[in-house]
Parts: structure tokens; sequence; C-alpha cells
């Protein structure tokens, strides 16, 4: 009995371990400028610090993972990094944020950044849950711009699956493109449609593959904002 014991205990413990935990992603970094950087990352859970150098219009991918071997679900960790030049002058700041969700099959990665006046960073990812066995991509574009923006660094752990939408002045048409860069146009419809007892008129959008019913509305403001809260959480995996 004792051995059923340990050789329960055995499997429960390899059971735990194998259940995956550990989320890997390869994190590129593309530097299409005509500066030389270094990215320096601090990973969670006691990993060793990732220092890369970032020649001038070069592209460098790492593969990183959480390093959570503590068999619990739920857990959240970050790896925070910052890019910068020669004279130690900053570009980008920002976090690699690994998620476990509600079980082995549940498992994010995606970025969240800000970056100095002068450069635009495209971060791609996805909001989408991962699996067990796949390994994430997160990537980073860096370009110079005549942009004097600077972006700040969202510090909460949530997917932002909306990289940009736009609604046109007759509200005819809503486009959006997710963080992983997967883009669609929707076009607005009105169907007039009867059941046996009554009929009325429909109003949804639709790509053609996926129909979205928002409250009906004529102010464009008004229809971009939920529009963007029902597809992006729908066809983004925006949470």
């Amino acid at each position: 009995m004792f051995k059923k014991i340990q050789l329960a205990l055995f499997f429960f413990g390899m059971s735990a371990a194998s259940y995956a935990y550990v989320i890997e992603t390869n994190f590129t970094i593309e530097n299409h400028t005509d500066i030389p950087m270094t990215i320096a990352i601090d990973q969670p859970w006691g990993q060793d610090k990732i220092t890369k150098s970032l020649a001038a219009h070069d592209t460098v991918t790492l593969k990183m993972q959480n390093g959570d071997t503590s068999g619990l679900l739920y857990q959240t960790s970050i790896a925070p990094f910052k890019i910068e030049s020669a004279d130690a002058k900053t570009f980008v700041n920002g976090f690699v944020a690994y998620y476990v969700g509600g079980s082995v099959m549940n498992k994010y990665s995606f970025l969240h950044i800000s970056s100095q006046r002068g450069l635009t960073v495209d971060s791609v990812y996805s909001c989408a849950n991962g699996g067990a066995n796949t390994i994430l991509d997160n990537k980073l574009i860096i370009e110079e711009t005549s942009d004097t923006t600077k972006t700040k660094l969202i510090k909460e752990i949530r997917c932002e699956g909306i990289k940009s939408s736009t609604i046109n002045k007759i509200n005819q048409e809503y486009q959006i493109t997710c963080s992983d860069d997967t883009n669609s146009l929707f076009h607005q419809r009105m169907i007039y449609s009867c059941t046996t007892h009554t009929c009325e008129w429909e109003f949804f959008y639709t790509n053609g593959e996926k129909r979205y019913w928002p409250k009906y509305s004529t102010r464009p403001e008004t229809l971009h904002t939920e529009l963007d809260a029902m597809i992006g959480k729908s066809f983004c995996a925006n949470w």
C-alpha cells in the first residue's frame, strides 16, 4: 500500500510538473534605424538577465520563457526590458508579460511598451490563448520618425488586442487591426426580416464571416466605441 501511495505521489508530481506552467516565447526585435542599440531584460523567477546588442538595421530573436515551476495556475509574471543607445539614451521601455490561466491549456504572452519621441515602435503579439505546447511570438519593430509623440507604458497585466480601428463618417464601414496585425473590414447592414408574429429591422456589421449587433445609433463615436468593445473582444481576443 505504501508503495502505491509513493507511486501515486510520484505520478502526481510528474503530472504537475509536465503541465505547462512554463510559457515559451520567441521575442524578436527589428532595429530599422541607423542607431546601434542594446536590449537588457530582467527575467522573472530568478532567471539570468539577458543583454543583447541590436546593430543598426539588424534583427535579433531571443528565446525566452516565464521560468515558472511553481505548479500553480492563474500566475502572472513579467520580464521588464529597456532598449538603449550606446550613450545610455533610453529609446524603449516595456515588458514581456506571461499569464497562465485556469488550466494547462490556457497560456498567454504579450507585450506592453513605451517609446520616446522620434521613434515609432510597432509591437506585434497575440492576445489569444496559445494552448499547451505552443511557442508564442512577440515582436518589436523600431523605426525613426519625425513624429514627436511619446507613448506611455501600461502597467496593468491585460492584453490590448486592438492596434487600431476606424469608422467612416456615415457609419457604413468599420476597419479594425489587431495586435497580431490581423485586420478586417466590417460593413453595416440593415435587413428587414419577419417571423410568424413580427417584422423588424435587423441592424448589424459583418465582414462576410461574422456578424455583430451593436445598438443602433447615427453617431460615429458611439458606434465606434461599442464596436471596439464587441469586435475587439471577439475578433482580436482583447482582455
